[in-house]
């Protein structure tokens, strides 16, 4: 399953340079998680998630997904 994360909430997502990717995977039982690089200049990465079981790959998803409303919503914040 993917998850496209645009540029200026990667580090909000994964952390720095990818730092909390071990413990989401950790918590999702060891599934693959991967980050791909933007199919156009300036596109958004996506995050990679499996194979693995279904409801481990669903698990990372919602976890990254979750960071990434978490990191827009601190960002609308800012804007006032």
């Amino acid at each position: 399953e993917e998850l496209p994360i645009p540029a200026e909430h990667v580090s909000a997502v994964v952390g720095n340079n990818g730092r909390d990717l071990p413990a989401i995977r950790e918590r999702c039982g060891g599934i693959m998680l991967a980050l791909c690089p933007p199919a156009e200049p300036g596109g958004p990465l996506t995050a990679c998630a499996g194979p693995g079981d279904r409801q481990q790959v669903r698990r990372a998803i919602l976890e990254l997904r979750g960071r990434l409303e978490a990191s827009t919503a601190a960002a609308k914040d800012k804007e006032g």
